[in-house]
């Protein structure tokens, strides 16, 4: 049924839909059509799908660039738009040599601080991070969290998510002393903000409970913390299998056992299959033996057995 399938698979056949029709001939002024295909673009890549983005963003960038030139900032926008479509379908080869360009061609245009500019230098700097060049993504990240709060401000929602990838940047070159004060800044500054609710606010939860969890026992003793910056993230996002799955590890190191049973068990429903899904049911069954509920326990590492064969087939 129509209602038991995932909704992003729901919107982007939708968005499918959209494709061909607006492919089937032209509608009219060919800017309108380029723009409506970097929307369709855009959410494609947001829904998971880059390499559908890629083919209707290539388009769209095409488009702009015969109509208005190659450094106009509608050009440039759809330039990186299709570079990090590109970097998500694994084409770094492509990525990176059009996100250098965009950036530049941006920072000319439009200044060094301007908000499409530190868009662009945003999406060089992961870009550069996905091809594991850290020692150039980290100085741009640098630049554009200080960029960002000096044009923006502090609370400015871009600023927010650049504090949270310079975060980032700091957790993966090792240099946690920066990284987690920052990471606990970007969550309350996102709770107070943009609301407790707010999509933001879940991803800097979740960056800020990956980073708490890497840190250890030793300097997070209780773990409240964590848990709780981890309840927000799947309170926001609940169908997040990965979410509710660190959730619940760190309720049962702290002895929450019947809260650990609830998260594992929404945790291994998001994930019936495959090693991941095993682990999560092999953690449940522990849990539930730890509780005393043995027949619960037991009828999991029956389906954990069933999934052990499916998966060595």
């Amino acid at each position: 049924a129509e209602s038991d399938r995932p909704r992003q698979d729901i919107l982007a056949d939708k968005l499918d839909y959209a494709i061909e029709e607006l492919e089937k001939g032209s509608i009219g002024d060919p800017l309108v059509v380029a723009g409506m295909q970097a929307g369709l673009g855009r959410s494609l890549r947001g829904l998971g799908k880059p390499k559908k983005a890629v083919r209707i963003l290539e388009r769209a960038c095409a488009a702009y660039q015969r109509e208005l030139g190659a450094d106009h900032p509608l050009t440039l926008l759809s330039m990186n738009s299709l570079a990090a479509a590109y970097e998500n379908a694994g084409q770094l080869e492509k990525s990176l040599p059009l996100h250098e360009k965009a950036f530049e061609l941006m920072k000319a245009q439009m200044g060094a601080d301007h908000p499409r500019t530190l868009n662009c230098m945003g999406g060089l700097a992961a870009a550069y991070q996905s091809a594991g060049q850290l020692e150039k993504s980290l100085p741009l990240q640098e630049k554009a969290f200080e960029l960002s709060k000096a044009r923006l401000g502090a609370d400015h929602p871009d600023t927010l998510v650049s504090m949270i990838n310079l975060a980032r940047g700091y957790q993966l070159t090792g240099q946690l002393d920066k990284s987690l004060p920052l990471h606990e800044k970007a969550f309350e500054l996102s709770k107070t903000n943009m609301g407790e609710d707010h999509i933001l606010t879940g991803h800097a939860a979740a960056r800020l409970g990956f980073l708490l969890d890497k840190v250890g026992p030793e300097k997070n003793a209780s773990g409240a913390k964590t848990i709780a910056a981890w309840q927000v993230a799947v309170r926001i996002d609940p169908k997040n299998a990965n979410v509710q799955y660190y959730l619940g590890r760190l309720l049962v190191f702290n002895d929450r056992l019947e809260e650990a049973v609830v998260t594992l068990r929404k945790a291994a429903e998001l994930y019936p299959t495959g090693e991941r899904g095993m682990e999560m049911r092999e953690r449940l069954a522990n849990v539930l033996s730890k509780l005393g509920r043995a027949e619960e326990a037991e009828e999991v590492r029956r389906e954990l057995a069933n999934l052990s064969g499916a998966t060595s087939k």
